[in-house]
């Protein structure tokens, strides 16, 4: 009742159609095809070998329909999945050959005028073959089925009359409006057809009594397995067959493996040669060590006056670092200056290095009457004096009070070039007193 039911709304369904108009649009990605793609099989065995009809890409279909040609000597027994199997079984000779259009309908009428169609338009002879047409209808009118994978199993069983010994094929055939999607807007049905980019599938389907057979093996190797296996002189089908396992590479033999270490730019890395296929494999990275400090060191020594240099070197001679080295502390040499009766005594520390001085440990002058002339208080006129006084008018020297007296040679009050030039003819010998 429930077939019926469905079957009725199918032909509803299809009143609709003949007025809605259905738009053709080639799908890029959408394939049809058929797994195995050969099936072998003994005359009269009554087995029952197995067809799947397979989508990809199904961009969402509401109704497909599909046409099965295949050999005589097989009978279409059922389907697994949801199809009605229309006009089994029934033979269509070249003399029967017209175009029909392709539609929804399920009757006789239709059906046989789409497949005639179709067979003229791929130029198939039908001679020794039967047909069949696979409808797969929705469960309600709008439900869209997204289904990949296997659309549907055909189940043949094989019976006496197949051809012994024979090539032949199971066709799978649709036309360009049958993957169809459907969608109703006000009331108004319009349908897309879904047209695959493939044009059609096949398997081939062969038949032998396999009398006679041959031996064949493939040694393994490394990486691949090897079989040893029975064939048909005839069909060529594989009758019996023992996989025989890869032997995977060997590294047994001196030399077949080199460790190579990492430095300091390099990473490590450990080569490996199989002695069997010479195939090479390279495992065990490693990072590079970066570089180091146990290299050469090169010192620019520092002086008082200039920073030194530390240079460091790599192992691999690349530079490492470099580094400032702090001052070098001065080298003096002390000088003791002694105190007269007008200047401080004091030490001297001149850097032999650079020329740097400082005074330090002061004594206080000694003290006592001034002696014209004798400007540095040592109780000796003569020519340090002279320079003093010269210092004293070229404003280099601020004269002490002392000073001041001792240098005023002529007693005006003033200390200037007369008494400069007085005190330099006394300290040379040309005069013999300053008075």
């Amino acid at each position: 009742m429930k077939k019926t039911i469905a079957y009725l709304l199918t032909l509803v369904v299809v009143v609709l159609t003949l007025t809605a108009p259905i738009s053709v649009s080639a799908q890029s990605g959408f394939t049809v095809s058929c797994s195995p793609e050969t099936v072998t099989a003994q005359p009269g065995s009554d087995d029952v070998i197995s067809v799947s009809i397979n989508l990809s890409g199904n961009p969402g279909l509401w109704s497909t329909r599909i046409f099965v040609v295949y050999p005589e000597g097989l009978s279409l027994i059922g389907t697994n999945g949801k199809a009605d199997i229309v006009n089994p079984g029934r033979i269509y000779g070249a003399s029967d050959l017209t175009v029909g259009i392709p539609d929804l309908a399920l009757d006789d009428s239709r059906v046989l005028p789409a497949l005639k169609a179709i067979i003229a338009s791929r130029g198939l002879s039908t001679e020794g073959y039967l047909s069949t047409a696979l409808y797969f209808e929705p469960e309600a009118f709008e439900t869209i089925t997204y289904t990949n994978g296997t659309l549907a199993t055909l189940n043949f069983r094989v019976t006496d009359n197949v051809t012994p010994n024979s090539v032949s094929e199971i066709k799978i055939l649709y036309g360009e409006h049958d993957f169809l999607y459907a969608t109703i807007k006000s009331g108004k049905v319009s349908f897309i057809s879904y047209y695959p980019e493939t044009v059609d599938a096949k398997v081939s389907f062969l038949t032998c009594y396999h009398t006679s057979s041959h031996f064949e093996s493939k040694a393994p190797t490394c990486t691949e397995a090897g079989y040893e296996r029975t064939v048909c002189d005839s069909c060529k089908l594989v009758l019996s067959e023992t996989a025989i396992d890869s032997s995977g590479h060997s590294y047994t033999s001196e030399g077949s493996i080199t460790v190579v270490e990492p430095d300091c730019t390099s990473g490590g890395h450990t080569v490996k040669i199989c002695d069997t296929c010479g195939d090479t494999v390279t495992t065990d990275l490693t990072d590079p060590l970066g570089h180091n400090g146990n290299g050469e060191r090169i010192t620019v020594s520092s002086t008082c006056t200039a920073a030194g240099t530390l240079t460091v070197y790599c192992t691999c001679g690349e530079l490492y670092s470099t580094s400032q080295l702090p001052l070098a502390d001065h080298s003096y040499k002390d000088t003791v200056v002694a105190p007269t009766r007008t200047e401080e005594g004091y030490t001297l520390h001149t850097c032999t290095e650079c020329g740097y001085e400082y005074k330090d440990s002061f004594v206080d002058a000694i003290g006592g009457d001034f002696i014209t002339g004798d400007l540095n208080g040592d109780d000796v006129v003569n020519a340090m004096d002279v320079n003093i006084v010269r210092r004293i008018l070229n404003g280099s020297v601020t004269p002490s009070e002392a000073q001041a007296k001792s240098g005023d040679i002529n007693g005006d009050g003033v200390v200037n070039g007369i008494d400069a030039n007085i005190l330099a003819r006394f300290a040379s010998g040309i005069i013999n007193t300053l008075g």
